[in-house]
């Protein structure tokens, strides 16, 4: 505990020192806000404003990125490696955790709508020997088996199927994977699919398919263990030939599979994983998963949610209308409280589409909204409970400045 106090004394101070001391012509260098500016001086400081706070919540860095026509505020905050006092730029990479599955899910409703998959058919009809490994589970109040058979893999990716998930935030599903992902951290090595999906089967169902919304990662963890079967190739390479390379995404990568520029990775400090441990970006946690493997830029996040939106060419050689009625929300599909889950995207009450990420040592989430054709990401490298409030509320203040 006294590492971990000291630690987080020492990212604090080095954040204070970088927010007060820096010369204005040091910050701009550093990533000050650039390009037209269609918002007033106002409104700009008000991003330089909300961007600090971040510092001020305990962020050791923070990346902002807020794109509007006539307008760009790219700029980072703090360190992307606090023991060498290595500055964060705005296109440092960044493990975006679960914005991954945004990225899964258009590659998923690509290859639905090309044949090579069907998102609604049951794993009785299509992987009937994947149905058969979970362990059985009943209704506690009714006795009724619970059948895997009628799960499909959109159910998998709208987080209607019930599967366990073994890297929720308190890890209290799933034990014995918590044991080997603790065990293969102290050996700085990454839990194996084989271990991950494992996990999934010995849980088994935690409520019926198609009945209920319970966000899992395990359901992706399964979904892209399917997609390999279909596919006959690792989902990483799937992912970077549908949707990667067709968009010239240079600089997001499986942060498992593929090789980078770690030497150009922001690192990730003080997490809910370990205790005391503070700096998570040399650590394999499994990053290789589609529930959230992606190293990315949020440059290069920004392609993707405009090009999904916005270019008539993505996916090559498909229809987008029909593309975006496969990977966006319907009338039918689940949700609570005004949000509705796509096959890997959310739409919220204002008609703003999004995903966040939450991994050890890493906040960050993308929105897009098509009305003023607004995209915002944030990236945080810590993810503290006060981090997380101040994300979610400093988005809301983002937005508020094109949508009052």
């Amino acid at each position: 505990m006294d590492k971990l106090f000291r630690g987080s004394l020492r990212i604090i101070v080095l954040a204070f020192v970088l927010l007060v001391r820096v010369s204005p012509a040091a910050r701009a260098a550093a990533g000050e806000p650039k390009g037209p500016a269609a918002l007033p001086k106002p409104g700009i400081e008000a991003l330089v404003k909300i961007q600090n706070n971040f510092v001020k919540s305990g962020a050791p860095g923070s990346i902002l990125l807020v794109e509007a026509p006539g307008f760009k505020y790219s700029r980072a905050t703090g360190y992307a490696d606090v023991d060498k006092g290595k500055k964060l730029k705005p296109d440092s990479l960044f493990r975006i955790a679960s914005v991954s599955k945004s990225f899964f899910g258009a590659m998923a409703a690509i290859l639905h709508v090309r044949g090579k998959i069907n998102l609604d058919a049951p794993l009785s009809a299509t992987f009937p020997e994947v149905a058969a490994r979970f362990a059985p589970k009943k209704d506690p109040k009714t006795g009724e088996n619970w059948d895997p058979g009628t799960i499909t893999m959109r159910m998998l990716l709208n987080h209607s199927a019930g599967v366990a998930d073994p890297l929720n935030d308190d890890m209290k599903e799933c034990t014995g994977f918590k044991e080997a992902l603790l065990r293969h951290v102290a050996e700085n090595t990454g839990p194996t699919d084989k271990e991950a999906l494992d996990a999934v089967f010995s849980e088994g169902l935690m409520h019926k398919p198609g009945a209920g919304l319970r966000y899992s990662n395990g359901g992706y963890i399964l979904a892209a263990y399917l997609v390999e079967v279909a596919m006959k190739a690792h989902y990483s390479r799937v992912l970077r030939d549908e949707v990667l390379s067709p968009l010239r995404l240079e600089h997001t990568y499986n942060g498992v599979r593929e090789k980078y520029d770690i030497a150009n990775l922001a690192h990730g400090y003080n997490s809910w994983l370990i205790p005391g441990y503070e700096d998570y970006a040399v650590i394999d946690q499994g990053n290789g998963y589609a529930n959230g493997g992606l190293v990315s830029t949020a440059q290069d996040v920004s392609k993707f949610f405009h090009a999904v939106f916005n270019d008539p060419g993505f996916p090559p050689g498909i229809a987008k209308a029909e593309f975006l009625r496969q990977f966006l929300p319907g009338p039918d599909s689940p949700g609570a409280g005004g949000i509705a889950m796509g096959t890997g995207i959310v739409k919220d009450p204002q008609g703003c589409y999004l995903h966040s990420g939450h991994f050890a040592g890493y906040l960050s989430q993308a929105t897009y909204c098509p009305g003023p054709d607004l995209f915002i990401f944030v990236g945080l490298t810590s993810d503290s409970p006060a981090l997380s409030q101040a994300k979610d509320r400093s988005i809301q203040q983002i937005r508020k400045l094109w949508i009052p």
